[in-house]
């Protein structure tokens, strides 16, 4: 489950980069309340988007896979 890591540090980085730009750019906001803002997103979004990294990497997992371990033809129903 490392790869679900990278994806939501990855996601997290990009949507803090994007808010720092366009907060920086795009309002007059204090500093002060720019970092209070900047901190509590970059807390709490890898918290929201913990889920979502896991059931993406799953997926990507799922999808290159080719051992064929997930095969449901061979499963046997007693």
């Amino acid at each position: 489950m490392l790869g679900s890591y990278v994806v939501n540090l990855g996601l997290t980085a990009v949507i803090g980069v994007l808010f720092a730009f366009g907060v920086v750019f795009g309002t007059d906001l204090s500093v002060v309340t720019i970092q209070i803002a900047a901190v509590a997103l970059v807390i709490g979004l890898p918290l929201f988007l913990y889920g979502y990294a896991q059931l993406f990497w799953i997926s990507i997992d799922l999808m290159f896979n080719t051992t064929h371990k997930f095969d449901p033809n061979r499963i046997r129903h007693t």
